[in-house]
């Protein structure tokens, strides 16, 4: 058979209010970059489409909504995907009001599989709260040469708040053949089995929530239950451990595509137990919405360009990508690797993927240096240098928000105050420096003594967010005492959100961090503990 591609969309929560529905030019560029994977794929390759949840933003979404969006939106994929198959699933949103307040419901699914009826090759898998979680999609299979499994995992139709849902062993178990089957299992669902990078430690968002919410989210829960302001603790699904080594015992080597975190990853559980099956797992990035997420610290956000993944069959051989698209549609799509396999009766020979490389050099380079003096008691005083290496004119300027505590002094020639209080550098082609005093905590206690809360921690810390790709990328501190033995250096993809361990080099009396071709957002950071004195 020629290769296969399945398209994964998650969590587009469309049909939100005025304030944040990125409207109709997002959802045209999502079909537009799906478009394209499926141009680049070839006329040859077979293909289908998923989406796993969170449809639409609430369930409490008029029915004249729901049928006015996806039947436009069903009906420009049909433009680049022609009759190929397309699956629905629910999740947590598209069954509670804003996707965690009672009631728990069907009906906004039973308007959208109203509003999609007309196509005939579009199925929407959402049982009611009586039937088998769990049904094989075979119009799905036949087209991929693998077993599609959809699994409806927002089974919570009882309590008055959650995010989270169901899994429930009985359901996959009575799916005709999945048991030791000779082909690839591909489970589709909503919620996650593992938790995703970044999420799991993340407070819940409520910034577009009323007074008492946010009241109720940041002090009351926290207060009466220990994190209990984190998703983790309303977003997961119950049983997902149990699912997991069922699905090693299955005996086949299974792929679980899955959104919710809004978040791109994959990660290959191996079986421990003779003749069970490895289990590939990826989750799906948000199709429809600008993710933001606290990289930068606890006052500052960033965001994810929306994405997809790609997952293609080649015979025995499994990749999956992820698709950032421009929310603007102003750059071309950025396409990364997540994993690669290769399956052997019921495992997976996972193959390791190269990061993601640099796809264009903007600038020729991109600095920070720090150096930290004494400043107020249990304070420390920064002086920045930044330096952007491009012709004048070349790169247009950007604000960069500068990390200080509030209330810190902070001058230089191009900072500027924003209406919110926040405060940025311009950077631009050449050099530019500030000085920010009483910027940082020195030690544990003036930390303890701020308050700071859930941004407490033992470490400290100075960054550098590179926007554009630079064929050099350095990160310098000085003025720390003992530097070279307590600092510790990361770099992070603000594409996904994933951390990793950078060694750190000698740079006169400091450290260093360099990341030669280093491609754009990416965060590089130096940490050191806080003094305990």
């Amino acid at each position: 058979m020629s290769d296969a591609l399945l398209l994964h969309l998650s969590d587009l929560h469309f049909c939100q209010n005025k304030e944040r529905d990125p409207g109709p030019l997002l959802r045209q560029l999502l079909c537009k970059a799906v478009g394209t994977v499926v141009e680049e794929a070839g006329p040859d390759v077979r293909v289908g489409l998923v989406v796993t949840g969170d449809l639409i933003d609430s369930s409490e979404t008029p029915p004249e909504r729901i049928a006015e969006v996806f039947q436009s939106f069903v009906g420009d994929l049909r433009q680049v995907l022609g009759s190929a198959p397309i699956v629905l699933l629910p999740g947590n949103h598209d069954r509670r009001i804003g996707g965690v307040f009672a009631p728990w419901s069907t009906r906004a699914m039973q308007d959208l599989a109203a509003a999609v009826s007309g196509d005939g090759c579009t199925y929407v898998h959402a049982p009611n709260a009586d039937e088998p979680l769990a049904h094989p999609v075979h119009e799905l299979s036949s087209v991929l040469g693998v077993q599609v499994v959809a699994y409806d995992s927002t089974h919570a139709i009882e309590g008055k708040v959650s995010a989270g849902g169901l899994f429930r062993t009985t359901d996959l178990l009575a799916v005709p053949g999945i048991v030791g089957c000779d082909k690839p299992v591909v489970l589709l669902l909503h919620h996650h089995l593992v938790p995703t990078p970044v999420t799991d430690v993340g407070v819940m968002d409520t910034s577009h929530t009323t007074w008492f919410e946010r009241t109720f989210v940041q002090r009351f829960l926290p207060w009466l239950v220990s994190f209990a302001d984190r998703e983790e603790l309303f977003m997961t699904a119950l049983g997902a451990g149990t699912t997991l080594t069922l699905l090693n015992s299955l005996g086949s080597a299974t792929v679980v595509l899955h959104g919710h975190k809004h978040y791109p990853t994959a990660r290959l559980l191996r079986a421990t137990q003779a003749g069970d099956g490895d289990v590939l797992i990826a989750s799906a990035g948000s199709s429809g919405t600008l993710e933001h997420y606290r990289a930068l610290g606890p006052q500052e956000r960033t965001f994810l360009w929306p994405s997809f993944n790609a997952v293609t069959f080649r015979g025995d051989d499994v990749s999956i990508e992820t698709i950032f698209f421009s929310p603007k549609g102003t750059r071309p799509n950025v396409r990364q690797t997540l994993a690669r396999a290769t399956r052997k009766g019921p495992s997976w020979d996972g193959a390791p993927v190269q990061g993601p490389v640099i796809s264009e050099v903007r600038v020729e380079s991109d600095e920070a240096e720090f150096l930290l003096t004494p400043g107020g008691v249990g304070l420390w005083d920064v002086s920045c240098v930044r330096r952007l290496g491009a012709p004048h004119n070349s790169v247009r300027p950007y604000q960069e928000p500068l990390e200080a505590l509030p209330r810190a002094g902070i001058t230089g020639e191009r900072v500027g105050v924003e209406p919110s209080g926040r405060v940025t550098l311009l950077v631009q082609p050449g050099e530019t420096s500030y000085r920010a005093t009483s910027a940082l905590v020195r030690n544990v206690g003036e930390a303890r003594r701020r308050h700071l809360g859930e941004a407490f921690s033992p470490f400290q810390s100075v960054s550098l967010k590179v926007r554009r790709g630079a064929r050099l990328a350095r990160l310098v501190l000085r003025g720390l005492p003992r530097a070279a033995e307590i600092t510790f250096g990361t770099l992070t993809d603000l594409n996904t959100g994933q951390e990793r361990p950078v060694r750190l080099e000698p740079a006169d009396d400091g450290v260093a961090l360099v990341v030669p071709f280093c491609p754009a957002r990416r965060l590089l950071r130096i940490h050191w503990p806080l003094e305990t004195a």
